[in-house]
């Protein structure tokens, strides 16, 4: 009976950690979109605000429902709703690694506590389970900022 306990333990460890993983690569996906727009749009110095997103051939604007991180281009299969011109593999592909980035951030320093930081190390049982105290998504967010301006610039 103890073995079965420990299974069931680490199995809701492990789905805690997934499901954050999962949330911070919806997060990092959304911020991939976004640097996508800035990528685009701030060496020709435009605002990166307004308009919305357009198809940049027939200048149609992007629906909500095609506007969704990784799922839109999946959906409309790489190419605009309106003219079926092709849409670079650029954006799914900048938004899939920020959301990976984001991810391998948030489970190198939150999870695996690479840094070995005190107030993580404190706070250990409460992160395996699943409840992420606000200094260490203070740390991760400030961290994720940072790698979201790598991201740009590259």
């Amino acid at each position: 009976m103890a073995l079965f306990s420990q299974v069931v333990t680490h199995f809701n460890e492990w789905m805690a950690i997934l499901v954050w993983c999962s949330l911070v690569f919806m997060l990092g996906s959304a911020v991939g979109s976004f640097l996508n727009v800035c990528v685009g749009r701030i060496p020709t110095e435009k605002s990166i605000f307004w308009p919305t997103s357009r198809c940049p051939v027939c200048l149609s604007p992007i629906r909500a429902k095609h506007n969704i991180p990784v799922l839109g281009w999946l959906f409309l299969r790489g190419k605009c709703y309106d003219c079926k011109t092709k849409i670079s593999f650029r954006y799914p592909l900048a938004e899939i690694g920020t959301g990976l980035g984001f991810v391998a951030l948030f489970y190198l320093e939150i999870i695996a506590n690479i840094h070995s930081i005190p107030f993580l190390t404190d706070a250990r049982a409460d992160i395996i389970m699943g409840v992420i105290p606000w200094k260490a998504w203070v740390l991760f967010l400030h961290h994720a900022i940072l790698l979201s301006f790598l991201i740009t610039v590259a």
